[in-house]
């Protein structure tokens, strides 16, 4: 009697597997690592272990961002707008139009992410390279963002039988997209990941 294959979902979300991002080299297109900023690391950190090209930093513009405030004195409500102020200031004094007091505030700042952006392109959102992982499926881009990432697509895509987790949350295999989660494409999308795990092994850095 054939055994069933059950995929079991552990409910992670797509920033499980975001840690290390792997993406093509803009020097050498081998396959490069990018280090995503956390708590112990503050910003990004591109290595590539082929021809030992680096690099650290954001690549972020700053846009302004307009916050209401009260009033310390006369609980009067205005705007501050942090369009003309660096991106290095953490605090700001702002004089209340109505009693002139000078109120002293946080200043908030929204960033603009230059580069691809997640869901949208095949491409890192902190320098804009392409993912290592990465193939035409059809009329569709199909990519990861390391071989765990894609190795939990190949359980999914490859399994008889899936379970859904019972979190509030949808998890990353949940928020797929229907041409890969589709059982008539199975075996080409099965195809295609086998092909971009063989370019790996070709191409170790």
């Amino acid at each position: 009697m054939k055994t069933e294959n059950t995929y079991k979902d552990k409910g992670n979300t797509k920033w499980y597997y975001i840690s290390k991002i792997e993406v093509v080299c803009p020097k050498c297109t081998s396959k490069a690592t990018l280090l995503t900023p956390n708590q112990n690391q503050s910003k990004p950190e591109l290595k590539c272990s082929n021809c030992y090209y680096s690099k650290t930093g954001f690549e972020y513009s700053t846009f302004s961002n307009i916050r209401k405030i009260v009033c310390e004195k006369c609980n009067s409500i205005f705007n501050l707008e942090t369009k003309d102020l660096l991106r290095t200031v953490k605090k700001t004094n702002c004089k209340c139009p109505d009693c002139e007091h000078q109120n002293q505030v946080e200043v908030e700042f929204d960033l603009y992410k230059n580069g691809g952006m997640y869901n949208q392109q095949a491409k890192d959102q902190y320098f804009g390279l392409d993912f290592w992982y990465m193939t035409n499926f059809k009329s569709n881009c199909f990519w990861a963002y390391n071989l765990d990432h894609l190795n939990e697509i190949e359980y999914y895509v490859s399994a008889e039988i899936r379970k859904r987790h019972l979190g509030e949350y949808q998890s990353m295999v949940e928020k797929l997209p229907k041409w890969v989660s589709s059982k008539k494409n199975r075996d080409e999308i099965l195809n295609a990941i086998t092909k971009l795990k063989s370019k790996t092994a070709e191409n170790k850095p």
